[in-house]
């Protein structure tokens, strides 16, 4: 009977869902869960006394034999770990090495950019005052050529048409000075965009300028730190080496045997 009891159907497990809010933290913890977790904290915090006690407990001139822990390595061993430590630094080096020339190279390209930009609105200037030089000289031309045509005319009427005549003339005038005041308009408007590229053009410079100074500071630091192994390297060798000095400050030299 027990055994037919077992093939019945049974109510699954559920967790107790976090409210939607809250679903990034996960289920909501049980007291079984909190049981275990304060039992931790409660094994942790009993250990912890111990071991404060034991150091209260302690004598200082006592011995022990874990104090041997820190013993010396070997010249052998260090020397293994220099070669190593100076294989990275090299490694290191040469990647930053590249970085730098990159980044030199994007620093000329962008700087020349920044350079052409300036030159291009320069010209760009010559050629509007240039432009604004002959427009002047057209109006003074067309201001001198004034029409002196003699009109005989014994009629007043006919005398005030020719005289408007001349006023429709001037206003013509007034309307190309306006439409020249017009293209005046576009030339500042490309004066504006022009210097708005140069701009960014510049601080891109500035930025890939500054990525190369900070760039060359880290290869001199590698530099340093390669050179300082180095020495150390040859300090520590069995024999006396090229490069090594003495305390005295006198570089060693091995004398090579005559062949």
């Amino acid at each position: 009977m027990p055994s037919f009891q077992k093939l019945g159907q049974r109510p699954t497990h559920k967790e107790r869902a976090q409210p939607l809010e809250r679903q990034k933290l996960g289920l909501l913890e049980k007291h079984k869960d909190y049981s275990l977790r304060a039992k931790d904290f409660n094994k942790k915090k009993a250990y912890l006394k111990t071991l404060r006690q034991k150091a209260a407990d302690r004598n200082e001139d006592e011995f022990y034999h874990k104090m041997l822990g820190n013993r010396a390595l070997p010249v052998d061993a260090v020397r293994i770990l220099k070669t190593q430590d100076l294989g990275y630094v090299r490694t290191m080096r040469s990647v930053l090495a590249k970085e730098v020339r990159e980044l030199e190279e994007r620093a000329a390209v962008a700087a020349s950019f920044a350079k052409l930009d300036g030159a291009d609105e320069d010209e760009d200037d010559e050629e509007e005052e240039d432009d604004d030089e002959d427009d002047d000289g057209a109006r003074r031309r067309r201001k001198r050529r004034k029409p002196s045509k003699i009109v005989f005319s014994a009629d007043t009427h006919e005398r005030d048409l020719a005289m408007g005549g001349g006023d429709d003339g001037l206003d013509a005038a007034d309307g190309d000075s306006e439409g020249f005041d017009g293209n005046g308009d576009e030339g500042v408007d490309a004066k504006g965009s022009n210097a708005e590229a140069q701009a960014k053009a510049a601080e891109r410079a500035a930025k890939l300028r500054h990525k190369l100074r900070a760039a060359r500071q880290r290869l001199k630091a590698l530099a340093d730190a390669e050179d300082g192994l180095e020495m150390q390297r040859i300090r520590m060798a069995k024999k006396a080496t090229t490069g090594a000095v003495t305390k005295a400050g006198k570089k060693i030299k091995i004398r090579e045997r005559k062949r």
